[in-house]
């Protein structure tokens, strides 16, 4: 395993708490599932958000709304 970065607790304008964290153009978010109804259904969210990296002229990559 690959540490990438800390998470720090904050608290949102709505008073929830949540952790926080970013690096190298990425950015981390941990919450807790305000819909969970069941067992089966997650504790936690995680949202990763990536910056684009500016497109080069040449560049072949696909964009990354595309990965998903």
């Amino acid at each position: 395993m690959e540490r990438k970065t800390g998470l720090w607790k904050k608290t949102a304008k709505s008073g929830l708490s949540y952790y926080f964290g970013q690096r190298d153009g990425m950015k981390v978010t941990l919450f807790q599932n305000k819909d969970k109804r069941s067992e089966n259904d997650p504790d936690l969210n995680v949202i990763v958000e990536i910056e684009e990296a500016q497109e080069e002229p040449g560049d072949n990559g696909a964009p990354v709304d595309d990965l998903f």
